[in-house]
């Protein structure tokens, strides 16, 4: 809640620039992902809807006539898929209606557990966090997104 990100999208939807700021308002520029990097998505593509859907937001219901989606893949701690579906529609800011990502991660415990003990001498707060992290399973999946929160202001 203390970050946020901001981008610069060109109308082929591709980032040209990003910053992070911070609560001092500090803009951050980030780098963007070239081909072949993490975060970079080659040539997405849309799918026109037979018939048009409507999505719920903040700022009011809106018609959807097509959805970009598109899968990428990530190794952090494990192997993370990321599926991102883009609502889209022309007559509203950057033809975004709402965007729903879904990350699922496989992360044995036990790979986590050797990574902590090299960072991190065994100690009270190794076991702790060892405890805490036993009390979870070894899959996960994490939903995020965004959707228009305000509509027709200027």
């Amino acid at each position: 809640m203390d970050l946020v990100y901001e981008f610069e999208l060109g109308k082929d939807g591709y980032t040209k620039n990003a910053f992070l700021i911070d609560t001092a308002k500090t803009k951050t520029r980030l780098r963007i992902a070239g081909p072949g990097e993490f975060g970079y998505i080659s040539e997405p593509k849309t799918m026109k809807l037979e018939r048009p859907e409507f999505v719920s937001t903040p700022a009011g219901d809106f018609e959807v006539n097509e959805v970009l989606v598109y899968s990428a893949k990530n190794q952090v701690a494990g192997m993370a898929d990321m599926t991102s579906v883009f609502f889209i529609n022309d007559k509203v800011p950057f033809g975004l209606v709402m965007n729903k990502n879904t990350t699922s991660i496989r992360l044995p415990l036990s790979d986590l557990l050797d990574f902590i003990s090299m960072v991190s001498p065994l100690n009270a707060t190794y076991k702790t966090l060892a405890t805490y992290l036993f009390s979870f399973g070894e899959n996960s999946i994490v939903e995020a997104g965004s959707h228009v929160i305000e509509y027709g202001k200027n």
